[in-house]
This record gives structure tokens, sequence and C-alpha cells, in this order.
């Protein structure tokens, strides 16, 4: 991890919000590629103690595996596939899980039927954002009990609508307008570049033409709600 934060550093040091749109999103790439990679090697590091389960160790490594394929690939920024969703939140978990299974209970309320014609590969990094953003919140309350984390979505034309909703502390009032701003961080030095929500935005807004907000009340959690146009291969 050392080695990723300092990575992060040194490449967003020498920047600042009144740089060119350009700049600050190249910089956030390079960030987010190596976050994936220190990702990836997290779950790598930990695939001989799975193994030790046998028969349901190598069933977890396949899935594991198969998710993520979607963070491997390589794919243009316009292209685009046709995508279960349900399956695409299930792939995500996987590569979220060691963040969430030891402070929240998730519950996903995906129907079956819905197909996303989208680039699989940056929705999956929104949702891992978000979702990673909620244990992370939770995990900050230091509680006895395990949180809970929801994931709902709908179709109802013409679009489909994604929900994240927790139970965790919440966002005050006055960050709420902040959030999707570029370097713009509640968390420790070291533990948050300020990019997430930002690229999220990027992805949602500028590349599919859809729509994220977020609800919150100080103390009572907070509601992600993504909006995607059912558009067709």
């Amino acid at each position: 991890m050392s080695d990723f934060l300092h990575f992060t550093e040194k490449r967003l040091r020498p920047l600042s919000p009144l740089q060119s749109k350009e700049a600050l999103w190249e910089a956030a790439s390079e960030v987010i590629s190596r976050y994936d990679a220190y990702q990836i090697n997290q779950i790598l590091d930990e695939l001989q103690s799975i193994l030790s389960d046998s028969e349901e160790g190598i069933h977890r490594v396949t899935k594991i595996v198969q998710s993520l394929r979607v963070f491997t690939r390589s794919v243009k920024d316009d292209e685009k596939s046709s995508y279960d969703l349900l399956d695409l939140v299930h792939q995500v978990f996987l590569i979220s899980k060691n963040e969430v299974k030891y402070v929240a209970n998730l519950e996903i309320d995906v129907p079956e039927d819905i197909i996303l014609y989208c680039n699989g590969v940056q929705i999956a990094q929104v949702f891992v954002n978000i979702l990673v953003n909620a244990a992370q919140a939770i995990k900050s309350q230091k509680r006895y009990n395990m949180g809970t984390i929801r994931i709902v979505a709908r179709q109802t034309d013409p679009n489909i609508i994604i929900r994240f909703e927790d139970d965790g502390p919440g966002i005050p009032k006055e960050n709420l307008s902040k959030i999707f701003e570029p370097f713009f961080t509640t968390k420790e030095i070291g533990k948050g570049t300020g990019l997430g929500l930002s690229i999220s935005y990027d992805i949602i807004v500028n590349k599919h033409n859809g729509s994220i907000n977020v609800r919150s009340e100080y103390g009572h959690g907070c509601v992600f709600t993504i909006v995607l146009p059912i558009v067709s291969a």
C-alpha cells in the first residue's frame, strides 16, 4: 500500500484544481490504473489461504479470476458492449469483498433481466468506488454491529436506475455539493486521493449520458443514485 500512496502523492502533488481538465483526468487515470493493479495484487496474495479450503477455495478462485477480466480488459473509452447488470454487480462485489465483508452486510436487489449497454470496465469502476467508499465510511464509525449496504436497480423506460444505499455516518450538508469535485476528500491524509467520485461522475455523465447524484443526512447514511439511458447495441 505504501508504494501506491507514494506513487499517488508524487503524481498528484504538482497538480492543482486550476489546471486543465485534460491534465487532471490524465493524472486521475494513471492513479486509477495503479490502484486497479494494487487491488489485483492484494487478491492474488490471498489465494494461498483461499486454496486451503480445497474445493470451496478453488471455486472462489475461479470466480475471482472471472471477475478480474472486467478490470483487466483493454478497452477504448468509447467501446461499449451489452452486460447483464446483476452479473456485473456480483463481479464487483467479489473484487471489493475484502473491503466489505468485515464491516457490512451486502443486500442485492437487482432483477435478472436488466441489460446495460455500456463500457463495462468504466461502469464497474464506478460501482467499486461507491461500494468501497460506503464500506470505509461504515468502518470509520468503529461500530460493534455490522452495517448494511444495499444495491437496488430497476428498469423504467427510458432509463435504468441503480441505487447504492448505506447506513453509515452520512455526509455533512456543507460537503454534499463538493463530493464530485476533483481532489475533494474528507479522509485522512494518505487514505484518499479525492478522485474516485469525480472520475465516476465523468464516466456516468460525460461518457454514458447519464446522471449521478447523492442524497444524505449526516448521521443517517447516504444514497447514491445512478441513472443510465436504455441503449440498444
